[in-house]
């Protein structure tokens, strides 16, 4: 059953990504991936092995050798804060080795159609953009249109990730609105990320406050399960571009992203810095 399985993501992943990558010249790119317990067989497929590097951080078992990809990097780390507490440890400790375009992902990306559709459309259109994020635009600013999103318990819509547990640990700040203006003061984004899936330039990473994503992973690393996890989720464009007043903001139109579900009136879209 498993072999079955695997065949069909293989299948899925080719079907999504091959075309799509014959004019990218993507040796300029990494891939920055979050495992827990998900297969990683799709990585050893094009447009993957095309990349200069691929960082999997993994929080399950440890990998075998023929599991890693040729271009891969396993690095082991605790089992906290999901993809969340995964990226920001990439970004606090590989500044000095960063690729111009980088790519976040969170392996469990296969198992979901509406994921699968962003992540096709980022690796299409990464290039052209100062970052790309799968999220949803709101009438107002993201302060206003959750300003009082709290969160107290969650199930993994992924089984893999399931835990035997639903509580999650609250903020010391909280609600949201509170959160983000300790966080992020001043900026009035009225967009909000979702699942962990997007695209930044070196040059945006380098720009973020190492004192201010130490202080996030450090909320993110009391559990699996935390409350700043899922607000970190919802706010990685202010993380990257919140001090970069300069830059435009806009909703990429006509790609795959725009088919998946209303959340609130408002679709995912593929949101472009530029």
């Amino acid at each position: 059953m498993l072999k079955f399985f695997k065949k069909i993501i293989y299948f899925f992943t080719l079907s999504f990504f091959i075309s799509a990558h014959d004019v990218h010249d993507t040796f300029s790119t990494d891939l920055i991936i979050s495992r827990y317990r998900e297969s990683i067989e799709y990585l050893k497929e094009s447009p993957f092995t095309t990349f200069r590097k691929i960082i999997i951080y993994n929080k399950g078992p440890k990998l075998t050798e023929s599991e890693i990809p040729s271009n891969g990097i396993e690095i082991n780390l605790a089992n906290v804060g999901c993809e969340v507490h995964s990226y920001l440890y990439h970004i606090l400790h590989h500044r000095d080795d960063l690729a111009q375009f980088n790519i976040f992902l969170p392996a469990s990306f296969m198992l979901s159609a509406s994921k699968k559709l962003a992540a096709q459309d980022i690796l299409e259109h990464y290039k052209n953009y100062k970052g790309l994020f799968k999220g949803v635009v709101y009438n107002s600013p993201i302060l206003q249109s959750a300003k009082n999103f709290t969160l107290d318990n969650y199930f993994f819509s992924n089984s893999f990730n399931n835990t035997s547990s639903s509580i999650v640990i609250p903020s010391k700040i909280r609600p949201f609105k509170k959160w983000y203006q300790h966080h992020f003061p001043n900026n009035f984004y009225n967009t909000a990320s979702f699942n962990s899936i997007f695209s930044v330039q070196k040059e945006y990473i380098l720009k973020t406050n190492p004192l201010l994503v130490q202080e996030l992973l450090d909320q993110v690393s009391v559990s699996i399960q935390s409350e700043s996890t899922h607000y970190l989720e919802r706010s990685w464009p202010a993380v990257f571009f919140a001090q970069n007043s300069s830059l435009k903001m806009k909703i990429v139109p006509d790609l795959k992203s725009r088919q998946t579900p209303l959340i609130k009136d408002n679709k995912y879209h593929l949101i472009a810095f530029y």
